[in-house]
């Protein structure tokens, strides 16, 4: 093999290995988050346990608990989707605004060329007064001689 092709291989074989760890630094960050959610669960899973072995009463108020918990997530979940709803609209509208702004930005653009002309047509036709008048000056000055 030549050493351009060694060179290659070597080069590959870096990019790899940085690859690799990166992958293993991801995988290392998943797993502590994953660590630390399976902590909750845990947590969650005890504390449901002690609740529901609890007496009757406490079992019943659980029960009803989780009724109103699953009540408050269905509204949440229809919450959810307005909200996916008003983004998506949102989202519509904010192109549409930013149409008009381009179309302003636009029409801003064309008055500002417009304005320049006028203002260079005034500029030339002040010129020409002004030049006007001073052939006036002139020839009234050439009358008077």
């Amino acid at each position: 093999m030549t050493t351009e092709r060694l060179d290659k291989i070597e080069e590959d074989l870096e990019a790899l290995t940085t690859i690799v760890a990166a992958t293993a630094r991801h995988a290392e960050s998943a797993q502590e988050s994953f660590g630390r959610l399976n902590d909750r669960l845990d947590e969650y899973i005890y504390q449901s346990q002690r609740i529901i072995g609890g007496h009757e009463e406490r079992i019943i108020s659980a029960q009803g608990s989780a009724e109103r918990l699953e009540a408050v997530f269905a509204m949440q979940q229809r919450q959810m989707e307005r909200l996916e709803q008003n983004q998506n609209a949102m989202q519509q509208n904010q192109g549409v605004l930013q149409q008009l702004v381009v179309t302003q930005q636009d029409q801003l653009n064309r008055q500002q060329q417009q304005i320049e002309a006028i203002n260079e047509t005034q500029r030339s036709t002040n010129a020409a007064l002004e030049q006007l008048g001073s052939i006036l000056n002139q020839l009234l000055k050439n009358q008077g001689d």
